[in-house]
């Protein structure tokens, strides 16, 4: 048997309250390491979070970038063709007020080129009646030289012409046209 002092009982019962501070200051420092080490966890995988949305902004940024470029490229583009319809344009309307210019002096020319056909068809019935007045003179002196006839033939006199034959056309062609 294990005579207990007065004054053992209190260096054990310090012990054993120091020991149990011990363990309980050791209990809340593996608590405080864990709770540390969660917190680094968490950081860890906050900073790769983090990393990984700066990627994304950086890339969105770039295709934005990319986008205003080709934005830009293809409004520059359009200004460019703009111009050159408005170009085409003008060019166009030139080109049809030409085109029109032609197709009228086309028409005053086939109407003179009808004009002159028709002056030249009086003029050639005018020269074929003429031939044929011309054969019938020939013909009459011929039998004239032939006949015993005292009588000469009269000469023709000048055609007077109305006012109208004189407005239709020259003398030339109303006498033709005898």
């Amino acid at each position: 048997m294990v005579r207990h002092t007065p004054g053992t009982q209190t260096n054990t019962t310090g012990l054993c309250a120091a020991s149990e501070r011990f363990h309980s200051v050791c209990a809340e420092l593996r608590e405080a390491l864990s709770r540390e080490q969660q917190a680094q966890t968490l950081i860890q995988e906050q900073s790769e979070r983090l990393h990984a949305l700066q990627l994304q902004v950086d890339t969105h940024d770039a295709q934005q970038t990319d986008t205003q470029s080709s934005l830009s490229r293809t409004t520059q583009e359009v200004s460019r063709k703009e111009r050159s319809l408005r170009i085409l344009g003008k060019h166009l309307s030139e080109v049809q007020r030409e085109k029109k210019q032609v197709e009228e002096k086309l028409q005053r020319a086939e109407q003179e080129l009808s004009h002159a056909h028709r002056q030249q068809e009086a003029v050639i019935s005018c020269v074929k009646a003429a031939e044929k007045r011309c054969t019938q003179v020939r013909d009459g002196l011929v039998q004239s030289q032939r006949s015993v006839a005292v009588q000469p033939r009269p000469l023709l006199e000048p055609l007077e012409l109305s006012g109208a034959e004189s407005i239709m056309g020259a003398a030339e062609v109303a006498a033709c046209q005898l």
